[in-house]
């Protein structure tokens, strides 16, 4: 295997471990784009902005929110960023 093989192993088991670290402490479990798509709404940027990075499409942007939405009991993305900052995410 090559080092950059390691480094991704490394990585997803890194991930791994604080997902099920957070969970115990009640914290949600954000996929690895959910938590992409909340660095990218702590930047300030917007759904079309969010689909250009990503190469999606903007209803996959909106179907992400969505999920932040609905897992940190939110109503919009101030509150999504508020929640998840209190909780360590």
């Amino acid at each position: 295997m090559h080092a950059q093989t390691h480094d991704l192993t490394i990585i997803g088991n890194v991930f791994q471990r604080l997902q099920a670290v957070r969970r115990s402490a009640g914290v949600p479990e954000l996929t690895p784009r959910e938590f992409d798509v909340l660095e990218r709404l702590r930047q300030g940027l917007m759904n079309r902005e969010f689909a250009e990075i990503f190469h999606i499409t903007e209803n996959t942007v909106e179907y992400h929110m969505k999920n932040l939405l609905q897992k940190l009991g939110a109503r919009n993305r101030l509150e999504v960023i508020e929640r998840a900052s209190s909780l360590g995410i």
